[in-house]
């Protein structure tokens, strides 16, 4: 038995059994993910990935929970003990029509004899015919809201039908239930009540278009509460949802399921050893072991389907006359089905296996470009539709004459184009005070939407510089984001419209707290292994000013266990492209009396706030190992020549005027470096670092009150002087009632003047001059594997067996891209590894 055999089979001895220990759903849960204990949280986080081990398809979330709640049982008894009603299960038809089920829901199959029982594990909509191919025709459905009847067209808000594909898992309740697979294939043979992939495509009506628009987590709970509502309140489930609640209100239970869903949801996302598309689960060694074949939707495959997105707009036989169409929608179900040899891998919950397989391959591919661009063929690729055929995927060349966008984020532009043409470019309205702003530019009111919501001008939309940084977890999650990010109430009275009848505060909130400061940085998990943890975090103004580095808590603990003071720990330091003193590079530290930091950090000079570090910690050591990310393409910004990867948000915040080093203050600055510093400290802020201010409200976010008039012009004055030289720009917004500033402006809300910062970064072309350490510079982002890369004198070179067992390598642990060894390394055992952007497929 291997060593990761053996760490699997202690990992099962802990999982919980139901009926036999207590339940992995607490009362504690009801209250949020905020309010769980670690140890509950992490008996729910063992017991979900055995269960997603375990299961044949991919794991929702909503079948994640079933399995906590109804006590699915691992190694093949399913729900084969629950407490179930089997004829009360919803009854589903092949091409019936019936009420929409959602992901989650058990069903009932009819068969003309034994009805079939499942839980429906997978579901996409089939609007667009399959038999088409993939692409996508008419464009319009990709991204169109379940209404609609045209391009452009919608029906009745009422009731409204859609044709969708379920996949149901036939095995769930356990041997006693599950047909032979002799009369499985009869029925699917037969075609009649499902079909000849075991799928069951029908009619599902909903009962509005608002209906049908809610979220899955949404959809599921109103299904647990109503259809499905005799299972869920049975007593002799392993703990009643009414126990969990403490209430039978049918608010508090509503309150208590969305909750637990949360929980559910937060606890398969921080599972290392899980990879997520959308709300779907498979375990890191199942896409691995996918990838690692040879045969059909294996690696080559996957390969090719990430080129074909590509392609699919590329202009061929120009010498001819002939041209291609310059945007595509390619659906990732029907594409698949075009893979020679593929039939097995496509029926049965095996074709959810495959199409989660499929959309990570793509969604790991565009997220090593820069907003999905691939400046070699100038197409851009992006992801419009995640529930049509599988998943829609965009494609348009020429990409740079496209508007940045996050590539991940469902942009339904399909229907959008049909729905939505461009508007008019509007004159903004009229500046308030002077009457006249020689040299100040105004910005168009055509926008281009981030990913957290807000949208920058296109007058100044810029790509963010901080491209090389990973942010999985799961991006996929922006889509359930809030459309906009407001700051704290503290700031939001800051910001509110001047009151001059209001009271000064005791600060200005110019040297106030962030309103976003939580929000703003944070920790990434990279890898954990037997050997090494490793995580990414950015450098914020007070890790500076302090000389303070956060750690995560349980390599924190271990440490100031592990530590005295004859064995003190240590930083090692690795800045590539840069220069440390030899005292920088090798420190002695101290752990913090209270939390879980390192001090008396000396940072270097050219260090600064939203630097990406990547830090190392081997297990059982006093080392932490914290490195740069060198930039393929330097960038300016603001006149700073930033050479390492960063974060434009945190330092928009934390790099204004008055903030350095050794202070953070307003205290001695000039009128132009307030207004700087209001707009960039307490202005709205968007992914890519812009920052919007409400224009009325600047005197009172400066001085904390009205000024008097002599204050306002000296003000006024230098918000001229700032647009003049493009320091700033003006654009539009509106305010709700309560007084907080938005954009882009919201209807029926009055318009309000904003002004904005632009980080505007500005690629920079490298020297020629030789790398500071004789090597190749780094061409993207470090991110760390099981297993370490070694370098290799110069002239020598891996051999071929090397080779082979870092691929081999590679692929096992779900990472489908960087196969070859980077030069001038060889492949030990387990460690790290540089990401490279390009068109290859990597699966993380």
């Amino acid at each position: 038995m291997t060593t990761r055999e053996m760490s699997l089979t202690a990992v099962r001895d802990e999982v919980w059994a139901p009926y036999e220990t207590a339940p992995v759903l607490t009362p504690a849960m009801v209250a949020g993910p905020a309010s769980v204990p670690g140890e509950e949280l992490g008996r729910l986080r063992t017991y979900l990935a055995a269960v997603v081990a375990d299961r044949r398809g991919p794991v929702h979330t909503a079948v994640a929970f079933n399995a906590a709640y109804f006590g699915y049982e691992t190694g093949g008894e399913g729900y084969g003990n629950g407490a179930f009603d089997l004829d009360g299960f919803p009854v589903v038809t092949l091409g019936g029509d019936a009420p929409a089920l959602p992901v989650g829901a058990l069903v009932r199959i009819e068969t003309g004899s034994d009805p079939l029982y499942a839980e429906i594990v997978y579901k996409e909509g089939q609007r667009h015919d399959t038999a088409d191919g993939p692409q996508v025709e008419p464009a319009w459905l990709s991204g169109a809201p379940v209404h609609a009847t045209g391009p452009g067209q919608l029906g009745s808000g009422g009731p409204c039908t859609r044709r969708e594909l379920l996949v149901p898992d036939l095995t769930v309740f356990g041997p006693g239930l599950c047909l032979e697979t002799r009369k499985l294939k009869r029925l699917r043979d037969h075609g009649k009540w499902l079909n000849r992939d075991g799928h069951v495509v029908m009619n599902a009506r909903y009962e509005s278009a608002a209906t049908a628009g809610r979220g899955a987590a949404d959809a599921f709970v109103d299904h647990l509460l109503t259809t499905q509502r005799a299972a869920l309140l049975d007593p002799n489930v392993p703990v009643p949802l009414v126990h969990l609640a403490g209430t039978t209100d049918e608010a508090g239970l509503r309150a208590a399921l969305t909750a637990l869903m949360e929980v559910v949801d937060q606890a398969l996302a921080a599972n290392d050893d899980l990879r997520r598309w959308n709300h779907y689960a498979l375990t890191r060694a199942r896409v691995g072991r996918g990838l690692a074949q040879d045969g059909p939707l294996g690696h080559a495959d996957l390969q090719d389907l990430a080129g074909s997105v590509q392609r699919s707009v590329l202009p061929v036989g120009r010498r001819r006359g002939l041209g291609a169409r310059s945007t595509a929608f390619t659906a990732v179900g029907p594409w698949l089905r075009t893979v020679a040899g593929a039939g097995q891998q496509l029926c049965d919950v095996e074709y959810a296996v495959s199409v989660c397989r499929a959309n990570l391959a793509l969604a790991d591919l565009v997220r090593d470009t820069e907003h999905g661009l691939f400046p070699d063929r100038d197409v851009r690729v992006g992801l419009d539709d995640p529930f049509e055929s599988g998943g829609v995927w965009r494609s348009h060349h020429p990409g740079t004459q496209e508007e940045n966008h996050d590539p991940l984020v469902p942009a339904g532009l399909g229907w959008r184009a049909a729905a939505e043409p461009p508007a008019p470019v509007r004159q903004p309205e009229p500046q308030p005070a002077p009457p006249e702003e020689p040299g100040a530019e105004v910005a168009s009111d055509q926008s281009t939407e981030t990913a957290n919501g807000y949208e920058a001008p296109d007058a100044v939309q810029t790509p963010a510089a901080d491209d090389t940084t990973d942010t999985t977890s799961d991006q996929a999650t922006a889509v359930d984001q809030e459309a906009e990010t407001f700051p704290s109430q503290e700031a939001a009275d800051a910001v509110r419209t001047p009151d001059p009848q209001a009271a000064e505060p005791a600060s200005t909130p110019l040297d106030g707290p962030l309103p976003d400061d939580d929000a703003l940085g944070g920790i990434s998990l990279l890898r954990v292994t037997n050997s090494e943890e490793s995580w990414q975090l950015t450098l914020r103004l007070s890790h500076l000013v302090e000389g303070t580095l956060p750690l995560r808590p349980i390599v924190g603990d271990t440490l100031r266990r592990l530590s005295d003071t004859s064995h003190p720990v240590r930083v090692e330091l690795h800045h590539p492209g840069g220069e440390l003193e030899p005292d920088e590079e090798y420190q002695p530290v101290a752990l913090a009396e209270e939390g879980n930091a390192l001090t008396s950090i000396a940072w270097p000079i050219d260090f600064f706030p939203g630097l990406r570090l990547t830090l190392q910690w081997p297990r059982g050591g006093l080392v932490v190992r914290l490195s740069t990310i060198e930039l393929e393409v330097p960038v300016e910004v603001d006149g700073d020549l930033i050479h390492h990867a960063y974060d434009a948000q945190v330092r928009t915040r934390e790099s204004a005027p008055g903030s350095d080093h050794s202070r953070d203050s307003a205290h001695g600055l000039d009128d132009r470096d307030l207004v700087l510093r209001a707009v960039r400290r307490c202005g709205l802020l968007t992914v890519d670092g812009h920052a919007l201010l409400d224009r009325e409200a600047l005197p009172r976010t400066v001085h904390g009150t009205v000024p008097p008039a002599g204050r306002l012009t000296g003000l006024e004055t230098a918000v001229q002087q700032l647009l003049a030289d493009r320091k700033l720009y003006a654009a539009t917004g509106s305010r709700d009632r309560t007084g907080l500033p938005h954009y882009p402006p919201r209807p029926g809300e009055p318009e309000i003047p904003l002004i904005g910062y632009d980080p505007r970064p500005r690629a920079v072309p490298r020297a020629t001059a030789p790398h500071p350490t004789g090597l190749p510079r780094s061409t993207g982002a470090q991110y760390y594997v099981e297993g370490f890369l070694r370098r290799l004198p110069t002239g020598e070179e891996p051999s071929n067996a090397q080779r082979a067992a870092y691929r081999k390598h590679c692929q096992w642990t779900g990472k489908a891209d960087g196969c070859d060894l980077p030069h001038g390394f060889t492949f030990v055992t387990a460690h790290a590894r540089t990401s490279r952007t390009g068109s290859g497929v990597r699966i993380r």
